[in-house]
């Protein structure tokens, strides 16, 4: 289930919002849409300021993170 907030959770690890830190992934589209549907419980967890966009694993405290010019590409 991926349940949306206006802004990011205050539990998640300030190092989380930098994509490319260890508590963050960079995946591709597939990926991102794989997550989106799968059934684990996610939290979206966007960043505007960067044209990313994210979803959060609160058990593994993973951030999975793409850009919007790679998920909405043609």
């Amino acid at each position: 289930m991926v349940t949306e907030f206006a802004s990011p959770p205050s539990v998640l690890p300030a190092r989380a919002s930098q994509p490319g830190s260890a508590d963050c992934q960079i995946i591709d589209r597939d990926e991102y849409c794989r997550l989106l549907i799968c059934n684990k419980t996610l939290v979206r967890w966007d960043d505007p300021k960067s044209s990313t966009r994210g979803l959060f694993d609160p058990a593994t405290g993973i951030r999975y993170a793409i850009s919007e010019w790679n998920l909405f590409r043609s």
